[in-house]
């Protein structure tokens, strides 16, 4: 994967000539809205895009597994699990005996895969190894009765899998310019889960992944919470129109603390003095630390001074922010046309051990709960306008240039997918 650079990606601002010849100034509102929409984005880009499944880390030792659902593509069941080989594969969670689930609990363990209906048991590479009272079967082939396998690559230490039985790009391919940098960032660090949650919102999933795409909304939408008089210059987003799996990147630049009235109680100005503490309680510029020596160009590629975190759109629903220790994976499930799960999850590289970084922790996730949540408010809105008619075609200004970039690309995949 090549290194980002400023020839290679149109910036946020200066360019709306590109941002018309592109289209990306005007959206309309039918692909939020139109079942016969919603059907052929099932059937093109969930079937055959790279989907973020879960962490390689979660199943380290042979036999371990999780299971990964997808519930609104005709219920489908993976079972991600790792073989005696040390290789990760993917498989339908499905017995090729009568279709009985091999594991219904999301992780575990075991020597040999065996399903909850009869018996019929399988090796951690998928081969069929035995079939209870085998002499009651006529003759079959059983090697042509393994389990169905599913594409599966990993970057970063993550697992990606795509139901595509022969996937158009690699992973690598797909993911392209993401930095290789940042995927040695997230593979080697000793990341570990601290936080997350989940939620059923009445909107169609784009509207999420839209809300993450831009900053425009940050001075506004935050002004309650973190109080930061955010300028135009402090999200800067770049997008790849070149790129498959990538089509935007934001970066956060906290604004002037003098000028943005951040710290307004005493547990803030306490909570900001310890190393645990995230961007929305702390006056520190010192996001990028031992980041930069380790991994030159994971993060802040481009050095700016008071840079906090990078967030990158991988298509299709998942949204992730990167900054020194501290990693934030938000993803959005559909449920149908006008309804979408969606979760966040929260990963640092080491916990606190002190009762002061415990606080500065525990304080920054919840600004940071509180900050996600007010993003949540506005899609169940904005999907009633789409619905009523009131709204026929969104206007996009520059600062907005990741959400023209995302459905844009959105509508050419499915185009292209479709064949």
């Amino acid at each position: 994967m090549s290194q980002m650079t400023k020839e290679s990606m149109p910036a946020s601002y200066g360019n709306k000539r590109e941002m018309q010849r592109r289209k990306l100034d005007r959206i309309g509102v039918d692909q939020y809205i139109s079942e016969d929409f919603y059907q052929r984005e099932l059937k093109t880009i969930w079937r055959k895009c790279w989907l973020w499944a879960g962490r390689a880390s979660e199943i380290p030792n042979p036999g371990d597994y999780f299971v990964f659902n997808l519930p609104f593509l005709d219920r489908t069941s993976i079972l991600v699990i790792r073989g005696k080989d040390n290789k990760v594969r993917a498989f339908y969670n499905v017995c090729q005996h009568r279709g009985g689930r091999l594991a219904y609990y999301e992780r575990g363990s075991a020597g040999v895969l065996r399903c909850t209906f009869h018996g019929w048991t399988y090796n951690l590479d998928g081969r069929l190894a035995g079939v209870t009272f085998d002499e009651t079967f006529c003759d079959f082939d059983r090697s042509q009765r393994g389990l169905k396998p599913i594409s599966v690559d990993i970057w970063g230490g993550w697992v990606f899998v795509n139901l595509d039985p022969a996937p158009r790009w690699t992973l690598r391919e797909y993911l392209s310019p993401l930095p290789n940098a940042l995927g040695a960032y997230l593979e080697k660090e000793p990341w570990a889960w601290e936080w997350g949650r989940k939620g059923l919102f009445k909107c169609n999933w784009k509207l999420q992944v839209d809300s993450q795409a831009e900053g425009y909304h940050a001075r506004f939408l935050h002004a309650r919470s973190i109080i930061a008089k955010f300028t135009k210059e402090d999200t800067p987003t770049w997008t790849y129109p070149g790129s498959v799996g990538v089509p935007f990147k934001l970066e956060v630049h906290r604004p002037k603390a003098q000028d943005s009235g951040v710290f307004l109680t005493e547990l803030a100005k306490a909570a900001g003095t310890y190393s645990t503490a995230l961007y929305y309680n702390t006056d520190t510029d010192d996001y990028k630390g031992g980041v930069a020596s380790r991994y030159p160009g994971a993060v802040n590629v481009f050095n700016g001074d008071r840079w906090t975190f990078d967030l990158y759109g991988i298509f299709p629903n998942t949204v992730i922010l990167v900054q020194k220790g501290h990693l934030m994976i938000m993803r959005s499930w559909p449920r149908g046309v006008g309804q979408t799960l969606w979760d966040y999850d929260e990963y640092f590289t080491r916990p606190p051990v002190k009762f002061g970084e415990y606080l500065a922790r525990l304080h920054g996730l919840l600004e940071m709960r509180n900050t996600v949540t007010e993003d949540m408010t506005t899609v169940e809105g904005v999907q009633d306008s789409f619905t009523s008619g009131a709204l026929t075609e969104q206007i996009v200004g520059e600062a907005e240039i990741g959400v023209g970039a995302f459905e844009r690309h959105l509508l050419h995949m499915v185009d292209e997918l479709s064949d």
